[in-house]
């Protein structure tokens, strides 16, 4: 198993669906905005695979987010960034074969430890 640490808070996914109905490219600003963070942590630890089992441990600087839109969020951005990387071909059954979550809060050192494993199915 290979992790990474991209440090910073996670966009939820209610977040996601609200910079959708802000304006055009708000979302997408997001996104390139979190991706400059976790693409080059992301391509400098994790090896590719051809199918991958991937767990994240969430750090929120605090409790007040709900953990299913913070998970949902995280996955979507750190799935696609997974893609992005080459880490893994695509983000679909094909080449994800199960995603786990746990979280924790520290206001020191938000982020998220993201882990990769070949998965062995």
């Amino acid at each position: 198993m290979a992790s990474v640490f991209i440090p910073g808070r996670v966009v939820s996914m209610n977040e996601i669906v609200a910079l959708r109905a802000s304006w055009r490219g708000a979302y997408s600003k997001a996104k390139r905005e979190y991706e400059a963070v976790a693409l080059p942590l992301i391509k400098a630890e994790l090896p590719p695979v051809k199918r991958a089992d991937i767990s994240m441990l969430i750090v929120e600087p605090h409790a007040r987010r709900d953990p299913d839109g913070i998970c949902s969020g995280a996955s979507k951005m750190l799935c696609d960034a997974l893609v992005e990387a080459g880490v893994i071909p695509d983000d679909g059954h094909e080449c994800v074969a199960s995603l786990s979550f746990r979280w924790a809060v520290n206001p020191d050192e938000p982020g998220v430890w993201l882990s990769v494993t070949e998965a062995r199915d």
